[in-house]
């Protein structure tokens, strides 16, 4: 018979703890002042750690808030030379599964690195890895420019052009990774290397569309275009329910067939139907639960139209 003494820590709490205390010790002499580390079980050590969804997410034992290009540098070659794994995030949006193979790990903050530059000759505008896709936005729009942005404003910038970008405005720009001009990478080796039409041809290829493969983004070009209508768009949503769905698919088809590229139709299935705001409240009475047991599955579509508002009307 096996006991098992049931009053002792397990033997990597010991390992973990003096782990992360070495971190601190050691990369506080590598990064800049304005960096910071956190680890985990410090108060703030959820501004790193946020994930839109914890389901099979990866765990970090600290996190390093860069204030530099130079301090990812010195994360990643430190994460290296001790063998421990890594990531960078942004806006910590990832929806796929395979971080979670990173475990006891460093996670990289890149939000410090949150610069905007415009380069109106060229319409082009040039932005930090840590930028998110509402800073983008509202940076373009205060220039009055756009260009094609997920929906979402707290993901970032590089995690979604780097998957390809896609958006209410991709039938008139394409993805926004169609519309990057030039990105700067850190490799796994140290190095930073810039990938454009003119150099590294064959890294700008993969990176547009496998792009998380190669590399942590430092920064990235992109080009912009003048707005229509001072940016303004044009919204209608319709709900339906399942017995209207052969319908409505072949109604998007008929749109579809050619679609006007200003048009973009987004087709959602929810699991339950509109509830007012209901069912996104933690504190349901009684019967308002009861209300959104009772609501059956829907099929949501979301009509954006950014082209002249002339053309717009019903």
């Amino acid at each position: 018979m096996k006991f098992f003494d049931l009053t002792s820590r397990p033997p990597d709490v010991a390992q973990t703890k003096y782990l992360q205390q070495s971190i601190r010790s050691e990369l506080t002499r590598r990064l800049s002042p304005g960096a910071q580390i956190l680890l985990d079980g410090d108060e703030n050590f959820h501004v790193v750690n946020e994930r839109y969804t914890n389901y099979q997410r990866p765990s970090f034992i600290a996190g390093i808030k860069v204030a530099a290009e130079d301090d990812v540098v010195e994360v990643v070659n430190y994460a290296r030379a001790r063998r421990i794994p890594f990531m960078a995030r942004t806006g910590g949006h990832s929806l796929t599964t395979s971080p979670r193979r990173i475990q006891d790990g460093l996670v990289i903050d890149m939000r410090g690195l949150n610069s905007v530059r415009y380069d109106v000759a060229k319409q082009q505008m040039t932005i930090g890895g840590g930028v998110t896709t509402g800073e983008f936005a509202n940076a373009t729009f205060s220039r009055g420019m756009e260009v094609i942005v997920g929906p979402c404003p707290c993901t970032g910038v590089m995690g979604i052009s780097l998957g390809a970008g896609i958006g209410r405005l991709q039938g008139k720009y394409g993805y926004l990774n169609d519309n990057m001009v030039a990105i700067r990478l850190l490799l796994a080796n140290g190095t930073i290397i810039t990938a454009s039409e003119d150099e590294n041809k064959d890294i700008f290829w993969a990176v547009r569309g496998a792009g998380h493969n190669f590399g942590i983004a430092l920064e990235a070009t992109f080009q912009v275009y003048p707005q229509e209508n001072n940016g303004e768009h044009y919204v209608v949503d319709f709900e339906f329910e399942l017995d209207r769905l052969e319908e409505l698919f072949r109604m998007v088809n008929d749109v579809s067939s050619p679609m006007p590229k200003e048009l973009a139709i987004f087709v959602i299935g929810r699991k339950r139907g509109a509830t007012g705001g209901v069912s996104g409240r933690l504190n349901m009475t009684s019967a308002e639960l009861t209300i959104v047991l009772q609501l059956k599955p829907t099929i949501n579509v979301n009509l954006v139209y950014s082209g002249p508002r002339v053309d717009a009307q019903p």
